[in-house]
């Protein structure tokens, strides 16, 4: 297996320490990006995936393989071991973990008992047929009434399974070492899909299920997959892999129930996901702030970024939509910036509905690393980074627009040099340093996009993206 840098348990990565030397660090990589972004040939290929943004390559999702080293991670589907060649050839400082779903089997992998890497899936259904019929008191497969297998709501091909069990535990992190070490290069370690505190969102209408003959509750689900992230998780992380995990909860309108959910698992990973960010899971409406709706909450939930970073993991948060909704872009990864730290793979991906390429200057633009924490302006929010700014208006739509003057000369993602900018209600801009130059002062007011509808993924058992509500619904 190749020598590489391993990430240490408890820790994002191996890197210089101290804040001033992350500060340098994340510094001189942005700086080194925009150089070589404009050296880069024809393809668009970097020498150094840019920090802070993800790419989520699943199936025809995430855009051409000649982008992928720009990203400073990029998620990817286990089969895809050309693209992880490809993207360590062009960066190797890229993070790039195999997607699976520990969750469940998939009956679309293979035919035999023996589970391939290259499936989205830790086991696949044969394997885990096989394993139930011989060993009866240790069912992996979730059960009915009935006492037959239970196929997820949305992915018939998938069958959920009994991750409480140890055996099952084993075989998983066995699988997913496999994974990881059998291509060349090595993936960086997993990203673990439907991480949720509750699987009743998963089952079909009506039905109930048991393991091993006990009715499935939620508080035996949640402590099941305590146990697996401890297991497989944690003996990853010992081996120096990279985890990351993404999954929501059901009922949550504010991040408070995420909050401790993650409280709970967050000592088994390295990156805690939510892969709406910032907007609906059901509809896709971007939050804001007012208490009255549901989508109101918008304050609150920045809360769960302060979450992950204080227990010392990186905050992965995601958004999605059409390629022209540039404003969305902007609004969700404005809200990753307002609290990033700067350190380790915390990143922002723009997930695209329509199956376009998510790489646009709205979300992708360097600013360079945080100079200071968020601010007020107004009921708005600003943050200053050594390289721009972000300024983000929250409140609900149809009331007061905010006026930014901003003390400085920046450019706007259309490249007009201002000095102040009013932001119309659930609006964001994110604004790179001017050059020293006379600029021409410009006052810009930007107006919302409507709401996406998405559509459904499923590509070798990977179930990312479900319709109407997601992998991670949260109501």
């Amino acid at each position: 297996m190749p020598v590489r840098t391993r990430f240490l348990t408890g820790l994002p990565c191996r890197r210089a320490t101290g804040p001033g030397s992350r500060v340098v660090q994340v510094s001189m990589l942005v700086l080194l990006v925009g150089v070589l972004l404009s050296l880069s040939s024809s393809a668009g290929v970097a020498a150094v995936g840019q920090p802070g943004i993800a790419n989520v390559r699943y199936g025809t999702l995430g855009g051409a393989q000649s982008g992928l080293p720009r990203y400073g991670t990029v998620f990817l589907s286990a089969n895809k071991t050309s693209d992880l060649a490809y993207i360590k050839q062009y960066s190797p400082s890229t993070v790039v973990p195999a997607y699976k779903d520990g969750t469940s089997a998939s009956s679309a992998c293979s035919s035999s008992t023996s589970t391939p890497t290259s499936c989205g899936t830790l086991v696949d259904y044969a394997e885990a047929l096989a394993h139930d019929n011989a060993n009866p008191g240790d069912k992996w497969l979730l059960r009915d009434a009935s006492g037959n297998p239970i196929h997820d709501r949305s992915y018939t091909s998938n069958y959920l399974l009994n991750i409480g069990s140890a055996s099952y535990q084993q075989r998983a992190l066995a699988n997913a070492l496999a994974t990881i070490q059998n291509p060349t290069p090595d993936f960086d370690g997993i990203e673990f899909d439907n991480t949720n505190p509750s699987v009743g969102y998963r089952l079909p209408s009506g039905i109930q299920a048991y393991v091993n003959g006990t009715l499935l509750t939620d508080s035996l689900w949640q402590s099941s997959m305590v146990k697996f992230l401890s297991a497989v998780g944690g003996g990853l992380r010992a081996k120096g892999y990279y985890v990351a995990v993404n999954g929501g909860v059901s009922g949550d309108t504010n991040g408070s129930l995420l909050t401790s959910w993650w409280k709970t698992i967050g000592p088994y990973v390295n990156g805690l996901e939510t892969e709406y960010f910032e907007e609906g899971p059901p509809d896709k409406v971007l939050y804001y702030n007012d208490p009255s709706d549901w989508h109101g909450h918008y304050n609150e939930w920045l809360s769960v970024v302060d979450t992950a970073q204080s227990l010392g993991k990186d905050f992965i948060g995601g958004g999605h939509g059409l390629a022209t909704d540039t404003n969305k872009m902007m609004y969700t990864k404005a809200a990753f910036l307002l609290k990033w730290n700067g350190a380790g793979h915390g990143a922002y991906y723009w997930m695209p509905t329509d199956g376009s390429d998510p790489w646009n200057a709205s979300w992708t633009t360097p600013i360079g690393s945080p100079s200071g924490a968020m601010f007020a302006v107004g009921t708005g929010w600003r943050r200053n980074y050594s390289g721009g700014t972000v300024i983000v208006n929250p409140n609900k739509p149809a009331t007061s627009s905010i006026t930014f003057n901003l003390g400085a000369s920046y450019k706007t993602p259309s490249g007009s040099t201002v000095t102040s900018v009013t932001l119309a209600p659930v609006t964001a801009m994110i604004l790179t340093t001017a050059s020293s130059t006379t600029t021409t002062t410009t006052t810009t007011t930007t107006t919302p996009t409507t709401t996406t509808t998405p559509t459904t993924t499923s590509i070798n058992g990977d179930t990312r993206l479900r319709s109407s509500t997601g992998l991670c619904r949260r109501g």
